[in-house]
């Protein structure tokens, strides 16, 4: 079954998504967003991600109990908490790492 949470949107929705709410729980100097540098595109690199979840829901019965915007804002809640105490090597407050998950499609790391 594929399992997602009826939410599409592009790469760039996604990471501006993460950069307003780190603005939001971990404030730098500047905008996280000011991290975000397009990039060449790669060979079969995803524009954008949505999952059909009709399977799943029509034989199981399955609804997710997260919608996007609140799942995000726990994910990053999580990763911040565990990694307080690390700032990757990075300027204090910025957090690139975090920015990467998108396997580098949008987001280019600052070295």
């Amino acid at each position: 079954y594929n399992i997602g949470g009826g939410h599409e949107c592009t790469n760039f929705e996604i990471a501006n998504t993460i950069c307003d709410i780190l603005d939001e729980m971990r404030p730098a100097l500047t905008s996280y967003k000011d991290q975000i540098n397009f990039v060449t595109d790669r060979l079969g690199h995803d524009r954008r991600y949505a999952v059909d979840s009709s399977k799943i829901t029509k034989h199981l019965g399955w609804e997710p109990r997260e919608n996007f915007q609140t799942g995000i804002k726990k994910t990053l809640k999580w990763y911040l908490k565990r990694y307080k105490s690390s700032n990757f090597g990075c300027e204090k407050n910025k957090f690139p790492v975090l920015l990467s998950l998108l396997d580098g499609a949008i987001i280019k790391r600052r070295k």
